[in-house]
């Protein structure tokens, strides 16, 4: 034997080695996607749907939700927007965990990062299961460990990682993938044994499907795999299919019948021909199943393309709507039905694990295929289906592997192997970077689809945001640079209602920066073209109305129409009252205008709310009626150390530090000043921005936080300092 013989057998010896050691393995998929993820977990941030399901959402700030389970009982708590409820208790609960852990470890149960981490070591859970399923499924312990490497390192898996709403994907794939191990280990057993493995196949079956609707058709998954692998004859194959699907079926029956007691719904209500009339098709739903069936036939080829080549990952990739029968989609549901005959031939021939793959493919990613959802295209929907790519590509890469390996060694298969892996870690590290915040990851949806109106949109709203978080010089550049992209996504998706909504909340921003009428005309009119849009009855471009009405000095007109709308809504809420004691006040009714704040004051209270005290507290400081003043910022004190003392994440999250402040400012301008006050606004979270603290000690200080306002001395100063 030569020297170089010996050494090849040697290094093959040393891989099988290494590949057959289960903890090694384990490990170094773990350790893989650490590092890979490490700028994203590092760059955390929310986004999107983060907004009202996690940052708004004080659920998560409740332990006792997750310690008594109501996540199963109470599909409210899903999002902290009213009416926005959604039946996914299971994915509520690593949220409530995160929220949890990182108060405790950094003090503050919304680090993003915290919760990127956690996403990563999801995704990494889902790697190692994708292994194990690899090796249960007889693959081999190269192809099983390259399948398990695809999985962690596809790029196109890099939104589920670094989206944290995202993870319900990676979740309810850690549970699907468990449960298919469950039930394989319930084969080659028998009696009790075999049913407590399919028992716990079809408990995790539930649990995925509670913590994403994606996983829904594990029962069709089972019964493909029993169809597709179960040796001897044809009937055999479908008696085993039909016994073991018809059992998670079950199981699925049930968790539905839970969904229609949270939601009243089983299933989500869709349209087969007609479309909803009056619906904005391309970005609000409504659309029918054919022609989302139409549309997805395309998306699923742009779906391959993604996975062969993930060089231009996207956060809104502009696929359009389509309502007939196009040659784009005809040759696309022709490659589709090439695809399925090519893995039926390979079945009658004998084969497993392509038709396996290919069936899991499309009954993983068919929910998202058959309803109509709002974004047509989401990389994130590949997830699942991902699972049934890694395993096919681990099979392809390890036959390849092993065909290079005899033509030209080992040392040259493992390095032809590495190579799509290699590409693979920047193409991560640079997605998992422009995740690092909204304005980056929309300027790079806009440079990838610069004929994108979501993207325009989308790039104006982060501009939008980064102005109202800016506190010096620049806010009015980032108002006008959203104003622009507002400007290049009109003509691409003319009378879009949300986009006019943004256009007026822009201008009506540059207007109160400005001053300029012009500014606020531009305001009007946005407001009024979103009325055209969806009806001039509307409440909300109503009342957005009024809101630039009162900026504009036209008072009466403003006040018309919140009283109006007041009375058409039977719904209890402060949002009328609030702007209508606003206008009054500018108006110079004040007497009215405290009347309409004690009718906010009456619902907030019980709530432990306290801007309306904070806000009528103060305007009766101005008016020079210290007493009054100090009543109602007494009462909102009172509030603020209540709800601290029993649930200080809670006092963070609804900002009862602003009764410390109000307090302090009213005790410097009567010439008391007591600095335990700003010491109590810091314990309950506030950060002491310099504007702030300005405006604490009695100066003015227009680019202060929302209702942190007044600049009137009283005529009259003698408050009571046993009331603080």
């Amino acid at each position: 034997m030569s020297v170089s013989a010996g050494a090849t057998d040697r290094s093959a010896a040393w891989l099988h080695t290494w590949l057959s050691n289960r903890r090694l393995v384990g490990l170094a998929l773990l350790l893989v996607v650490m590092l890979v993820y490490l700028p994203g977990i590092l760059g955390g941030a929310f986004h999107f749907d983060d907004v009202h399901h996690i940052t708004g959402n004080d659920a998560l700030r409740d332990p006792s939700n997750l310690y008594l389970l109501r996540y199963f009982r109470d599909a409210t708590l899903w999002s902290g927007e009213p009416g926005n409820v959604m039946y996914r208790p299971v994915g509520m609960l690593p949220h409530a965990i995160d929220f949890i852990v990182w108060r405790a470890l950094v003090g503050s149960g919304l680090y993003a990062s915290g919760w990127v981490l956690t996403n990563a070591l999801l995704h990494a859970a889902t790697a190692i299961l994708v292994w194990r399923l690899a090796l249960r499924l007889r693959l081999g312990d190269t192809a099983a460990f390259l399948a398990g490497l695809v999985m962690a390192l596809h790029p196109v898996q890099s939104e589920v990682v670094n989206y944290v709403s995202a993870r319900s994907e990676s979740l309810a794939a850690l549970l699907v993938l468990a449960g298919l191990l469950a039930h394989l280990r319930s084969r080659g057993t028998d009696g009790a044994t075999r049913w407590r493995w399919i028992v716990s196949a079809a408990v995790l079956s539930a649990l995925a499907v509670m913590a994403k609707e994606t996983a829904a058709l594990f029962f069709l998954a089972v019964a493909w795999l029993e169809f597709v692998t179960t040796p001897g004859a044809w009937r055999r194959r479908i008696a085993r299919a039909a016994q073991f699907g018809t059992v998670y079926l079950v199981v699925f029956l049930g968790v539905l019948w839970l969904r229609k007691l949270a939601i009243s719904e089983a299933l989500p209500g869709v349209r087969l021909v007609t479309p909803a009339a009056g619906a904005d098709l391309q970005v609000g739903g409504g659309r029918t199943v054919l022609q989302n069936l139409l549309t997805q036939s395309r998306v699923v080829v742009l779906y391959y393309e993604m996975l062969l080549r993930p060089v231009r990952l996207n956060v809104d990739h502009d696929v359009a709507i389509v309502t007939r029968v196009t040659a784009t989609v005809a040759l696309a549901i022709g490659l589709h039905l090439a695809a399925a005959g090519f893995a039926i031939r390979r079945l009658l021939r004998g084969g497993r694990l392509l038709p396996l793959c290919v069936g899991w493919f499309w009954l993983f990613l068919a929910p998202s295929i058959v309803v109509p959802l709002n974004v047509i295209m989401n990389e994130h929907r590949l997830y699942l289906p991902g699972i049934a790519v890694a395993l096919l590509a681990g099979a392809a890469l390890a036959r390849v592997g092993g065909v290079l390996a005899r033509r030209h060694g080992p040392a040259f298969a493992t390095v032809a192997v590495a190579v799509p892996f290699i590409l693979f870690v920047p193409l991560v590290i640079q997605r998992s970077r422009e995740w690092r915040d909204d304005v980056t990851l929309w300027e790079a949806a806009v440079r990838r689809s610069p004929q994108s109106a979501r993207a325009h949109m989308h790039l104006g709203a982060s501009y939008y945001e980064q102005a109202m978080a800016t506190r010096t010089g620049g806010r009015l550049a980032l108002l006008d640079a959203a104003l622009a992209e507002y400007r290049l996504a009109e003509p691409l998706h003319p009378r879009w209602f949300d986009l006019q909504l943004n256009v007026g909340v822009a201008w009506l921003a540059r207007g109160r920066e400005t001053g300029r009428a012009a500014d606020f005309e531009q305001a009007l009119r946005a407001y009024e073209v979103a009325g055209e849009i969806v009806g001039a009855e509307k409440a909300r471009p109503r009342f957005l109305r009024a809101a630039v009405l009162t900026e504009l000095r036209r008072y009466d007109d403003a006040i018309a129409i919140l009283r109006q709308l007041d009375e058409e809504d039977d719904a209890v809420t402060t949002i009328y009252d609030d702007a209508l004691a606003r206008a009054l006040r500018r108006k110079g009714d004040r007497a009215a205008a405290a009347e309409a704040m004690d009718r906010v004051i009456a619902i907030e209270a019980p709530q432990n709310r306290i801007d309306g005290l904070l806000t009528l507290g103060w305007w009766y400081f101005e008016d020079g009626d210290t007493q009054r003043s100090q009543d109602y910022l007494t009462r909102a004190l009172e509030i603020a150390r209540a709800v601290g003392e029993s649930d200080l994440a809670a006092a963070r999250r609804k900002r009862l530090f602003r009764a410390h402040l109000y307090v302090a400012r009213f005790l410097n301008l009567v010439g008391q000043p007591d600095p335990s006050f700003l010491r109590g606004a810091r314990v309950l979270g506030w950060r002491a921005p310099q504007d702030e603290i300005d405006w604490v000690g009695g100066g003015r200080t227009p680019g202060a936080s929302t209702e942190l306002h007044g600049d009137a001395r009283p005529r009259s100063a003698s408050p009571s300092r046993r009331a603080w």
